[in-house]
């Protein structure tokens, strides 16, 4: 958080810090309402009714403030990390001010303006948000946790190398993923300035004639473009049937495991519930962690483009 003050940096530390834990602990406690009011809904007694009118209204309210402290998380990342994407621009153009004059020919202009309103942009946009979803996802992930181990160790234990496992696929295919984008951007930038220079000289490309080779020229860019376009497109379906595999496999055996112990009086009929309506509580945290390193990578990467204008 370099383009932040040290006291901006705690306190916006401290509030993300504030905000997550409350947010998730409101996103998870309802689970253990749901529990209450099934197990009270199966046990099949009248008397009972006005408890589980209490509890699902108990249930709707920590839902929306849960809900609520999520947005309000998001937009306070959100709109940090736009207050500094703003800065930088400042800082760009002031850069741009004071540079030697000498220096000022050796600069490429569509490349100056590329780092300054895309990178820039990404910053922008992603800043503080990857800091924002990884305190989310260690706290929700830490509630689960106790969770499943309140209820049974060898639950736990059954469930928590199946969703290791997709969190460890959803990697293997995000680097991969990675590698597509990287060079979707490298080939759409070589097609953007392909582009800005026939425009900018397309008076002297008329003039002597150039029009077929550079037709060539936009034909061999736009092709590599869609080449990257159609390998990131099949990436992204193997990846979307791989993960939807893996969910609903994980699905199979939280049905299967949580009847085994309902049967066995291990667990009630109420867990056994909550925990296949929640049964993303695990799953959802380690793969928001893969998102949050391929966020965190597209910052850093801008970052290192910004800097370098700097030095």
């Amino acid at each position: 958080m370099r383009y932040l003050s040290l006291l901006k940096k705690k306190l916006v530390l401290i509030r993300m810090v504030i905000l997550a834990f409350l947010a998730s602990l409101f996103a998870m406690s309802p689970i253990l309402v749901m529990e209450k009011i099934v197990d009270n809904a199966s046990s099949f007694n009248l008397d009972r009714l006005p408890i589980i009118l209490i509890l699902s209204f108990l249930y709707l309210i920590m839902q929306i403030i849960g809900n609520s402290l999520f947005a309000f998380c998001s937009y306070q990342a959100k709109k940090e990390s736009r207050e500094i994407g703003a800065n930088l621009q400042v800082q760009v153009y002031k850069k741009l001010t004071v540079v030697d004059i000498s220096e000022i020919d050796k600069i490429s202009t569509i490349e100056f303006a590329n780092i300054a309103l895309e990178d820039s942009t990404v910053i922008a946009e992603n800043y503080l948000v990857p800091v924002n979803n990884l305190f989310i996802s260690i706290f929700t992930f830490s509630m689960a946790l106790i969770y499943m181990l309140r209820i049974n160790w060898m639950l736990t234990l059954i469930l928590f190398p199946l969703c290791l496992l997709t969190a460890l696929v959803s990697k293997k295919l995000q680097s991969k993923m990675e590698v597509y984008v990287s060079n979707k951007r490298e080939n759409s930038k070589m097609l953007f300035n392909n582009f800005s220079q026939i425009i900018f000289g397309i008076k002297s490309i008329r003039s002597f004639k150039k029009e077929t080779y550079f037709n060539h020229v936009i034909e061999d860019s736009s092709s590599k473009l869609k080449t990257s376009d159609i390998k990131q497109a099949q990436l992204e379906s193997l990846s979307e049937g791989v993960l939807s595999c893996l969910f609903m496999i994980t699905i199979g055996l939280i049905l299967l495991v949580t009847s085994i112990f309902l049967i066995k009086g291990m667990i009630t009929f109420g867990i056994m519930v909550a925990i296949l309506m929640y049964n993303n509580m695990l799953v959802d945290p380690l793969l928001q962690l893969v998102n949050i390193q391929t966020q965190m990578i597209k910052v850093k990467e801008s970052m290192s483009r910004i800097d370098a204008l700097f030095k």
